[in-house]
């Protein structure tokens, strides 16, 4: 059969989502949750060439050689040390613009978003602290992206929340690809999962993995 059963799907979203930080932090990121991929252009990085939305805020590569993080449109600067836990990773790297070093620690939260802690001075060029939250948007290592199809007609919510606005509808039989988990609900007396999901036509938000089954590779 091509469509797995939503339990198969349910087990999938058991795995957790940040299993190794350094690795985990490669990719694009963004403070906006479902950034819009109007005029997003073309990179290359070391996983790939994936398409840039130009709402990212940094891109972080570290096997690239030599390692880097780029802010978005502003500079790009080479890493100097990574120091990882099983929740942050801790970076050194020369700010290009301003011929010194500066370190911070990005932290990973349960939903797989990041904040960063700033621990030297300079780091005044891009947003810090626990209340400015970054969502990964593209890299070689977000979970579960993998093609699924709406069974009905569902709501793309801005938040993990029936409450929360609605971003579009979601037609049935329409393909989007899982992003991440979130919270686990249950819903119309299914149990399932809130999941992060990108839209064909570049959307992001959250729905219910209930009404969403996974579609098998040819």
């Amino acid at each position: 059969m091509c469509m797995k059963k939503q339990m198969l799907l349910s087990i999938l979203l058991l795995i957790p989502l940040v299993c190794n930080a350094q690795h985990y932090i490669n990719g694009v990121w963004s403070v906006l949750p479902y950034p819009s991929m109007n005029g997003a252009y073309e990179r290359t990085l070391s996983w790939g060439v994936i398409s840039i939305s130009r709402h990212s805020d940094l891109i972080i590569d570290l096997n690239s050689e030599p390692p880097t993080i780029e802010i978005v449109q502003f500079s790009l600067n080479n890493i100097i040390s990574i120091n990882e836990t099983n929740s942050n990773t801790e970076l050194i790297f020369n700010f290009s613009r301003g011929g010194f070093n500066t370190t911070m620690t990005c932290h990973f939260n349960p939903d797989g978003t990041m904040w960063i802690e700033p621990l030297s001075d300079g780091l005044t060029f891009f947003r810090t602290g626990r209340d400015q939250v970054y969502y990964k948007i593209d890299g070689p290592n977000i979970v579960f992206r993998k093609n699924h199809i709406a069974t009905e007609d569902i709501h793309l919510h801005e938040r993990a929340d029936n409450t929360a606005p609605i971003v579009l509808i979601i037609p049935k039989n329409s393909a989007v690809h899982v992003l991440s988990s979130g919270t686990q609900s249950i819903i119309d007396g299914i149990n399932g999962y809130w999941v992060r999901v990108l839209t064909d036509d570049g959307y992001f938000g959250w729905c219910f993995s209930g009404n969403l089954v996974e579609v098998c590779p040819p």
